[in-house]
């Protein structure tokens, strides 16, 4: 019998709805599909929370499924002990009492967690897979140091979020090397959240042209009058847009 791996999920904070929510329960109730629920193949056995929600659901989850709560995300990460004891770490980085700067990012510590994940991973002379979830960090050089800390201790890590691979309604896949010029994403809400998703949803479609992951060369934003102003230049897509709007 193979023997299931060992998770250690360190979190912001846990409530109905929130992303603790909708990624790490289905880790201990199962993941829904069409043919049912799918059980957990991992366990989360220990659990950091850096803040308690006023309505959480974390630590009764906790209690039921028998997870072990630590207060620090060392003490999570090696159950307690001396030496790094889980096979894996689940980065939840999202929702909570945190501040704001001035461009409206919310300053959630995924860095600070990353850091303290790969300190006990270099102190213990080992690495274990790392998923964060959503983009690295509010600030590029916290991104930056993340990618190259995790090639510095061979970090197997993967960051996102479900979005590019969720169902699409009406259903659109791009064959691969299919010829584009021109897309257009809708979101709504926020940048520092929404934004961030319709980036995503854009990229895994935009992937798919010819050339695959050729990259960016260039990035411009425009807000409020000025992305009509373009519009009315024709600096942008106007028909794309009213085809995607149809579809809201």
């Amino acid at each position: 019998m193979i023997e299931r791996k060992k998770i250690a999920a360190i979190v912001t904070t846990y409530y109905p709805f929130s992303h603790a929510d909708v990624i790490l329960t289905k880790f201990l109730k199962g993941f829904p599909t069409d043919s049912g629920l799918l059980s957990p193949e991992v366990d989360i056995v220990a659990l950091f929370l850096d803040q308690i929600h006023e309505r959480d659901v974390g630590l009764d989850l906790a209690d039921e499924y028998g997870i072990s709560r630590f207060d620090s995300i060392r003490a999570a990460l090696c159950m307690g002990g001396d030496e790094l004891a889980v096979d894996g770490v689940l980065i939840i980085g999202e929702h909570g009492d945190y501040a704001l700067n001035e461009k409206g990012q919310h300053l959630y510590p995924r860095k600070y967690f990353f850091e303290q994940v790969c300190g006990v991973f270099g102190s213990c002379g080992r690495s274990v897979p790392v998923f964060s979830d959503k983009h690295l960090s509010w600030s590029w050089e916290q991104s930056k140091w993340m990618y190259d800390r995790a090639n510095e201790l061979e970090v197997p890590f993967m960051a996102g979020s479900s979005l590019p691979l969720t169902y699409r309604k009406p259903w659109l896949e791009h064959d691969i090397e299919t010829p584009m010029s021109e897309a257009v994403s809708i979101a709504y809400s926020n940048i520092d959240s929404y934004g961030f998703h319709g980036l995503e949803l854009l990229q895994c479609m935009v992937e798919r042209r010819i050339g695959g992951e050729t990259g960016i060369s260039a990035v411009q934003c425009l807000e409020g009058n000025d992305v009509w102003k373009a519009l009315e230049q024709e600096r942008w897509f106007g028909e794309l847009f009213d085809a995607a709007l149809d579809r809201i």
